[in-house]
């Protein structure tokens, strides 16, 4: 394909993604996830690998998971020791694009479940797995993850009667780091993982990147321009599906070694449906996405993510997510209550740590306030749910 027609085609794509993805000023909604963890140690949800039956079959009971859940961990059991591990869940969110706010809320069932790879047993743990909250705005990245407890805090003060407990985590954006559990809808359309999402995430900069690359816009010179559309040229290959709704799928790399191929279908607002990284045959990680259209919009409807461990074996799947939209609505009336810390399920003497300012609070479920550690007054009359 020549080279201005790959040009064009890769300007079409960011447009068509841009266009869609700015329609969405608000966005209201729900996932539910399932999340296959695969680990190689002893399988301790079996009653064989127990010091303490008794104890075990108190926590532990057989369960029959379905088919869906199951198959795809089948597939990936070959010739492998160890066992899965499930998690499942909600994921309720509020977006407004405008301000870049986001809220999450991720709540786990309160159990997991084991699949046993030699064995194919399969059981389920009663207990807590705690939920995440998230509060994403353009200068700070808020969470409480509800299972996680924390100590005094140095350089700050230490609240009588609640030397520990769960914490609230103000920071930077820049300082935010990043999760498996993360979760930013705005992930959805193309970002490099399904976590945090900065600025220039998504695919649509990808794709104008690699377009002005191939054209020479993104250099200096002439001569540079003329060295970095040689070197694109090389690299880039684009292939069009027949057919009145093609799908595009866009090549970069050398096939032979580390490349990536990712698949765009006009049918679903010309958005991306599949992305790979490889290395030569070998699949390193990948992700494929369906949409449903609202009014127009389309909006990621399935997801799915499929990791592999490069350092110790990148053949091999270690991490399955699937999503499936449940609820949802665009562009509804948003307000600055549904982008509060208070929409978290705070409880009494839960501290929070600004990172940004540099302050400690405590929480006053009675006030229904955070108050600073230096003014907070503990009532030891009170039961603390921790």
């Amino acid at each position: 394909m020549p080279k201005s027609e790959r040009v064009a085609i890769l300007e079409m794509l960011a447009k068509q993604m841009i266009s869609n993805y700015e329609q969405i000023k608000t966005w209201r909604g729900s996932y539910t996830f399932v999340d296959a963890q695969y680990s190689s140690d002893v399988n301790q949800s079996l009653r064989e690998n127990q010091k303490n039956p008794g104890l075990y079959d108190q926590l532990y009971s057989p369960v029959a998971l379905s088919a869906e859940v199951v198959a795809p961990l089948q597939l990936q059991s070959e010739k492998r020791k160890g066992h899965w591990f499930i998690l499942e869940g909600k994921i309720d969110f509020v977006l407004d694009s405008g301000s870049q706010r986001e809220y999450v809320r991720m709540l786990r069932e309160p159990r997991t479940d084991f699949v046993d790879i030699p064995t194919g047993v399969q059981i389920r743990q009663n207990r807590g797995q705690g939920s995440y909250y998230y509060l994403y705005a353009p200068n700070s990245f808020t969470e409480l993850y509800t299972q996680k407890r924390i100590g005094p805090i140095t350089g700050h003060a230490i609240v009588d009667g609640v030397p520990a407990g769960r914490l609230v985590s103000v920071r930077p954006v820049d300082k935010a780091g990043s999760r498996s559990s993360d979760f930013d809808c705005r992930a959805l359309f193309g970002g490099p993982r399904n976590g945090l999402v900065r600025k220039e995430a998504g695919f649509w900069p990808r794709l104008k990147l690699t377009a002005d690359a191939l054209s020479g816009k993104a250099s200096a010179t002439p001569v540079e321009a003329e060295t970095v559309r040689l070197k694109w040229d090389a690299i880039v290959r684009i292939y069009v599906s027949d057919g009145s709704d093609p799908i595009y799928t866009i090549v970069l790399g050398d096939p032979l070694n580390r490349h990536t191929v990712t698949r765009f279908d006009s049918k679903s607002g010309f958005n991306w449906i599949s992305f790979a990284n490889r290395d030569g045959k070998s699949t390193l990680d990948s992700k494929t996405a369906t949409y449903r259209c609202i009014d127009g919009v389309f909006v990621p409807e399935t997801y799915e993510q499929r990791s592999v461990n490069v350092d110790q074996s990148p053949t091999d799947v270690i991490l399955i997510r699937t999503l499936r939209l449940s609820e949802t609505t665009l562009n509804s009336t948003v307000s600055d209550s549904d982008f509060s810390v208070y929409q978290f399920d705070l409880k009494y003497c839960d501290r929070m740590l600004d990172e940004i300012k540099d302050e400690l609070y405590v929480y006053d479920d009675l006030m229904r306030k955070f108050v600073i550690a230096e003014k907070f007054s503990f009532d030891s009359s009170r039961t603390l749910e921790r």
